[in-house]
């Protein structure tokens, strides 16, 4: 019984993980919670959205604020590195370590002030057309000369989802061909690339890890985006609806990779409940309404 009230609770979940069903889903779960869908468009910003073809690189923000995060999370990182080897956050991928800032009880409320930022809020609203929710926001760590694991996010994939999803990466290391960077289709070459290997049944769902040479086949002209960069830099990146994969391992000697990675979805995306999402607070301008507005949902994401 209680497995049946999940599955109507996170309603999502149970449809294919397709481009037509995720997009049906996302109109349908509005339908359904229309006023909710109104208030948070009603956020809008009236700014140029700079994230075109689902990816968007700034390369050259520099500000104090930026600088004290990304001091304070390598802090974060170095203290809690011997345990995030160990396995204390369930760490599931040995190429890509993970430390969930939105469970730090010190140090979460300081890092959702960073989430919203206008520099990197307001790029995501424009593109959401909505205001956000706040997945996570983690520490990521690839580290050196990692081995290729079958099947895992080193392989192209497409995320599962929602419709539409931002994921912010900031570097607090530089990051080269070495690293392991990311690397992306852009988004209209990419839904190309899933309709023929669809066509042609060598892929069932977005999610599915697939080889280099079945995307190259396709288009043997392909060049990928590189997302290596400075410490500082930071990457949007709609990994819904572009192809990627990131912390592959080189045929030169590895660097680590380390970046501060924030998830932005629409408040109807899949693993969120299907009813019961709350409305927006108060004025648009106070900052504490904003960082509960993109974080009250967080508690109820289901991985």
């Amino acid at each position: 019984m209680k497995g049946f009230f999940l599955k109507i609770k996170y309603l999502g979940k149970n449809f294919p993980d397709t481009f037509f069903w995720v997009k049906f889903y996302y109109y349908i779960n509005i339908f359904f919670n229309f006023k909710i869908y109104l208030q948070r468009k009603s956020y809008i910003v009236n700014n140029q959205n700079k994230i075109r073809e689902g990816y968007y690189i700034c390369k050259n923000y520099k500000s104090k604020e930026l600088s004290r995060f990304i001091k304070e999370a390598v802090k974060i990182f170095k203290k809690n590195k011997t345990l995030l080897f160990q396995g204390k956050f369930n760490q599931k991928k040995k190429h890509l370590y993970s430390y969930p800032l939105e469970k730090d009880s010190t140090h979460k409320n300081d890092f959702f002030k960073l989430a919203s930022n206008k520099i990197i809020l307001d790029p995501v609203i424009s593109y959401l057309s909505q205001f956000p929710v706040l997945n996570s926001i983690k520490i990521w760590y690839s580290p050196p000369n990692q081995k290729l694991v079958d099947k895992s996010t080193q392989f192209f994939h497409i995320d599962h989802e929602d419709f539409k999803r931002i994921k912010v990466y900031i570097y607090l290391t530089d990051i080269d061909k070495n690293s392991g960077p990311l690397h992306i289709i852009p988004k209209s070459l990419t839904k190309n690339i899933y309709t023929n290997l669809k066509r042609k049944k060598q892929i069932t769902r977005r999610n599915q890890k697939i080889n280099d040479d079945l995307v190259f086949n396709l288009n043997k002209d392909l060049k990928l985006i590189d997302f290596s960069g400075k410490k500082g830099q930071i990457n949007f990146v709609d990994t819904c609806n572009c192809y990627h994969f990131g912390s592959r391992p080189t045929n030169k000697k590895g660097k680590e990779r380390l970046l501060l990675m924030l998830d932005f979805t629409t408040a109807f995306q899949r693993n969120l409940p299907f009813f019961k999402k709350k409305a927006r607070l108060n004025k648009k301008s106070d900052l504490s309404n904003k960082i509960l507005l993109l974080t009250h949902l967080i508690d109820d994401v289901k991985n």
